[in-house]
């Protein structure tokens, strides 16, 4: 089985990662060779590369060069490599001849079980089996000391699992719990598992599958992973799961509520109401966000214990002893701290007269705490598996009673001004119908998602619709958490999803979660409800959940009096002007005596403190404090601060800076922006005077500079009004259009003319590139036809986003 001592992986993917891991742990020489080169990998691929590199695992990318096949003993090629390419063909070839063995999957499933050697459990499905996975082990771990591993752990499930191999986790335990996604059923098969759940099997990742029948086919198939005796509890209420039952080798044990579920895709409906239940959850009754509570009716329930001895079926023969550690596979061992053994009679059926016990039907009230229709679903496959387990129906269901929820499944976050905030890894549209199912709030129900796509593409409009007749507010990021990449296409179509089938619901587009959930809260009122969900939740939980906190924190830290340190300079000045723009209550304390700035700042509502160090008092009353840039770059004045706020025992006191400013507050509203070499100025100020004279607000920053550099003009466009123009001006410095540009958010960018004037130094090339980012940033374009420079760069953008404009020196030639 263990193929030689030189290992080739072709495929540095989430396949070939893990499967070079494994044989790295079992002491081979591993080499992995992938087309694509390091820099063009996604960023979590790089991390576990540099991981496993680190091992002592080689790594050639960018290309399969022939002269590896010279090395191996046997080759594994990921599955998603086709066997069309020219590098496998030649594996094949070679294999052919006696040259190397090909490594399967199933070899992979084998050699995992021999290593893992313990009872496993495998829950698979679209939905809901992360949740049902820590539900399961929550229930069993009081009477097993159980192994979980799930997406909590790691959102590549496989890649975690032969993680958890490698660091000997799987010591000392005696039953282990794996979230089993498609990907790793297909990577596990080999795997022998005592008994499985299936939730359910509606269409996603449909972009790794030619049809819907292979994805059905590929998660059904965790049936074959079954033992001898091994048992199927299967979601009647699910069409497709329902209808395939009779295809099963192996018992099963069907749940539900009895409510079977429609699934709609490429224009088949599928839909099942001929379903014989064994056990059913009825008279349910949803408690909002307090849980729910239902009563349990059975028929006749199999289970794995034997009827002879009373014993668990562990059909020890499936394993491979000779490699086993037999003391770490005592289910009897009297120093488990696990183990209850007067009120629990665990251990292997070894009567040789195996006969399956049968729990007579039943019926009894559960209450539980988590929210939501789609946990009525998992607690009671959760109760179910503790029965087939051996364990009593009252200790389970007063087990599950006291479950209060998985982290990233309805996860309440924080309770802020009487307004809760919880997170959910609801990603596609029928997970989310399943939470928001008979969901039932006071207030309103503010929505924010991250980019449903992942590495996957899924169906955003359909996402916008079922979002759309739930909610009140809907608030979608345009960040891809998966890939990191801005989207606003994506985030747009969820929004025409959700105006199809409610054309006035309120809708906001952001680039981050922390900007969503900060605007969430800033239209929230007290006994309103907001919800962060979607595919980030798994996949970046982490980097999700703090954006999360840092816009509460945030939030909350300006929700006070917000003190304005050196706020009479040219940047903090405007720091104090946004800030006080966007309703935020603002004194500028600085030691100058007077400033010019007096009366727009009495104007716009802004408290003044001049002359003096801050005083105790406004301390006292801060609930946040902002830094101009110089200050905040002058470490021997933080340090100060920091030393004086601690002595005044004002040390929670948080200190902010300009980039809080653009993370935070949006231009809500259009941006021109102006750039050239001649005539930036004066065209700013005529189109200023146009939108003027039409009767609309244009923010001006009001400095006795020209003030086109740095953060001028990204602060002034933040400043209330209807629509912002901003002169952007550059020192020839590569990104400094593209920040400002960025920063204020502008929508229109007007080019005058790219010469040399000016240019005291530097090349004028690297000055064009400067002024081709605004080409590069603004989605629309209007540019002088009559500068052969600007009109080269016209033609880079698209003739819809593009106006050109010039002297018409020949006459009308329209």
């Amino acid at each position: 089985m263990f193929f030689g001592k030189n290992i080739l992986v072709v495929g540095a993917g989430n396949a070939g990662r893990p499967v070079a891991n494994l044989f790295n742990y079992l002491e081979k020489n591993v080499i992995v060779t992938d087309s694509n080169s390091f820099d063009n990998l996604p960023k979590k691929a790089q991390k576990k590369i540099e991981l496993l590199e680190n091992r002592g695992i080689t790594f050639e990318l960018g290309d399969h060069n022939d002269d590896l096949l010279d090395f191996p003993d046997a080759v594994y090629i990921s599955p998603n490599i086709p066997k069309t390419a020219d590098f496998v063909k030649k594996i094949y070839e070679l294999s052919s001849k006696g040259k190397f063995d090909i490594i399967e999957n199933k070899d992979v499933g084998n050699i995992l079980n021999s290593l893992i050697a313990i009872p496993m459990v495998g829950i698979a499905g679209t939905d809901g089996k992360t949740t049902t996975t820590n539900m399961i082990n929550f229930a069993l771990k009081d009477k097993f000391n159980t192994l979980i591993f799930s997406s909590l752990q790691d959102s590549l499930v496989i890649e975690g699992l032969v993680e958890m191999v490698v660091n000997s986790e799987c010591e000392n335990k005696d039953l282990a719990i794996f979230e089993l996604p498609h990907g790793t059923i297909r990577m596990a098969d080999g795997l022998e598992l005592d008994f499985c759940v299936i939730t359910n099997l509606t269409p996603d990742h449909m972009d790794e599958f030619e049809n819907y029948e292979d994805y059905i086919t590929r998660n059904i198939a965790i049936e074959k992973l079954l033992k001898k005796n091994g048992l199927v509890l299967a979601n009647g209420d699910d069409p497709i799961i329902s209808s395939r039952l009779d295809t099963f080798n192996h018992d099963y044990i069907v749940y539900g509520l009895q409510n079977p579920q429609t699934v709609e895709f490429e224009g088949n409906t599928y839909y099942n109401d001929n379903v014989d239940y064994d056990i059913v959850a009825t008279n349910i009754k949803l408690n909002g966000l307090d849980g729910s509570s239902y009563k349990i009716k059975s028929g006749d329930i199999l289970t794995l214990v034997c009827n002879n001895c009373g014993k668990i079926n562990y059909d020890l023969n499936n394993f491979n002893l000779d490699n086993l550690d037999s003391d770490s596979f005592d289910l009897n061992d009297s120093d488990s701290d696990n183990l209850d053994s007067d009120d629990f009679d665990l251990g292997i059926c070894k009567c040789d007269n195996y006969s399956r016990k049968v729990i007579p039907s039943f019926e009894r009230e559960v209450n539980i705490k988590v929210p939501g229709l789609i946990n009525v679903e998992n607690s009671l496959a959760t109760i179910l598996s503790s029965l087939i387990m051996g364990i009593d129906l009252d200790d389970a269901i007063n087990r599950m009673s006291s479950f209060k929820g998985v982290k990233g499944r309805f996860e309440k976050i924080d309770k802020l001004n009487g307004v809760n905030i919880f997170m959910d890894a609801a990603h596609n549209p029928e997970s989310m119908e399943k939470l928001f199912s008979g969901f039932d709030i006071s207030g309103k129900l503010i929505l924010s998602l991250d980019n449903p796509d992942t590495l996957t593409s899924r169906d955003k409009y359909k996402i916008g619709e079922v979002l759309g007749k739930v909610v009140d507010v809907l608030i979608v990021s345009s960040k891809n958490e998966t890939t990191e990449f801005v989207d606003n296409n994506a985030a747009f179509e969820v929004l025409d999803g959700a105006f199809n089938v409610c054309s006035d619901i309120e809708t906001y587009v952001t680039e981050n979660v922390s900007e969503s959930i900060f605007n969430a809260l800033s239209i929230a009122d007290t006994g309103d409800t907001i919800i962060h969900i979607g595919p980030g939740v798994v996949n970046a939980y982490d980097n999700v959940k703090n954006d999360i906190k840092d816009a509460i924190n945030f939030y909350e830290a300006i929700s006070g009096k917000v003190v304005v340190i050196g706020g009479c300079g040219t940047v903090g000045s405007l720091i104090g002007r946004v800030l006080a723009a966007n309703g935020i209550d603002v004194t500028i304390s600085d030691s100058a005596n007077e400033t010019p700035l007096k009366s727009i700042f009495e104007t716009e509502g802004i408290d003044l403190e001049l002359g003096s160090e801050i005083s105790n008092e406004l301390l006292y009353n801060a609930s946040s404090i902002f830094l101009a840039p110089s200050l905040m770059d002058n470490e021997k004045f933080i340090n100060n601060l920091r030393n004086d706020l601690n002595n005044m025992s004002f040390e929670d006191i948080p200190v902010f800076g300009i980039d809080e400013i653009f993370k935070f507050f949006r231009s809500d509203k259009l941006v021109f922006g102006v750039t050239g070499t001649n005539g930036k100025t004066t065209t700013t100020e005529i189109l200023k005077n146009i939108f003027k004279t039409a009767g609309l607000n244009v923010p001006e920053h009001n400095l006795n500079i020209q003030g086109n550099t740095e953060f001028i003009p990204s602060l002034q466009s933040k400043l209330e009004g209807d629509v912002a123009v901003i002169e952007i001006g550059t020192f020839g410095n590569a990104g400094e259009i593209e920040t400002i540009s960025k920063n204020a958010e502008v929508d229109t960018g007007i080019i005058t003319n790219i010469t040399q004037d000016h240019l005291s130094n530097g090349s004028f090339n690297d000055y064009v590139n400067c002024k081709k980012e605004m080409v590069d940033l603004a989605d629309n374009l209007i540019l002088c036809a009559d500068d052969p420079i600007v009109a080269y760069l016209g033609n880079l953008k698209d003739n819809e986003d593009l106006l050109f404009f010039g002297i018409n020196y020949y006459g009308d030639i329209f």
